[in-house]
């Protein structure tokens, strides 16, 4: 068989049009890998407070997975292959009081974080009052103190959590707390929002497009880990309740205003409501 010049020249269009074809397969497989979930790395220090002295051999965990790392002679920690996201954070040592913490995981990179623990000399432990109720931390009875002289907010005890271990707490909570909805977001999770939303402009100018949704300012243990602020561009996503573990926590307060928050919690502007969750002693 005799191939002429044109019969020639169509056979390596052929021949390229396949080798494209090849290539375009070969991307499309590969895609799959490219969206893996990132992976980070936590570094940081733990600290003795007061003297902001190192502390050595205390043990960080992460809740819900099995990553642990024990501090050097400079208190400082490393935790690798880490899911991008946040992440409750455990620190502890014989001695001092236990310290826990969210951090935003940074997804192919590294995060940086130091935590300064409190001597367990300084507080006020374990303590009964009674046959029946038995406070194990300063935390827990300032909860029970505020639930029973309480004339706004909602509380949810350990009692009536425990009922519920193994749910999400983004349920449990919005099932018990009057004015918080759960949002689910693509990608995101499942943020707890109150049902006022955040509008800008006169009022006879705003649309549906121009409100956003009034997430909850959150505290765990006492400290500020989120408060919303839709005029900074570089401000954090709200935290992820799919993260959270209902048998994690010991008990749980919401005010619908940051004025009927008691005032060491009420430091916020957003007017979306005050959460706080308090973590069970181990």
């Amino acid at each position: 068989m005799v191939i002429g010049p044109e019969g020639g020249k169509d056979i390596v269009r052929i021949m390229r049009g396949s080798a494209r074809i090849v290539m375009l397969l070969a991307g499309v497989i590969a895609l799959p890998l490219q969206r893996a979930t990132s992976q980070g790395t936590l570094r940081g220090q733990v600290l003795r407070d007061g003297a902001r002295t190192p502390v050595a051999g205390a043990e960080v965990t992460i809740a819900g997975v099995e990553r642990r790392a024990l501090t050097d002679t400079t208190g400082a920690f490393v935790l690798d292959d880490l899911d991008e996201g946040w992440q409750i954070v455990q620190v502890r040592k014989i001695g001092f009081a236990i310290r826990r913490d969210t951090v935003n995981v940074r997804g192919s990179g590294i995060t940086q974080r130091s935590f300064t623990l409190v001597s367990q000399t300084n507080l006020d432990t374990v303590k009964t009052v009674s046959s029946q109720v038995k406070y194990v931390s300063p935390a827990l009875r300032g909860f029970e103190e505020r639930r029973a002289n309480a004339t706004s907010g909602y509380f949810v005890p350990a009692a009536e959590l425990r009922k519920e271990d193994g749910k999400s707490l983004s349920g449990v909570i919005a099932q018990r707390v009057s004015g918080l909805v759960p949002i689910v977001t693509r990608g995101a999770g499942t943020m707890l929002a109150s049902t006022r939303k955040q509008c800008s402009g006169p009022v006879f100018q705003q649309k549906a497009s121009t409100c956003q949704s009034c997430f909850v300012t959150l505290y765990l243990d006492g400290q500020l880990v989120y408060e919303a602020d839709p005029e900074r561009k570089d401000a954090l996503p709200p935290p992820d309740f799919d993260r959270m573990a209902v048998g994690d926590y010991a008990a749980v307060e919401y005010y619908p205003g940051s004025g009927t928050a008691p005032v060491q919690f009420g430091r916020t502007s957003s007017g979306c409501g005050v959460l706080l969750l308090w973590t069970r002693e181990r």
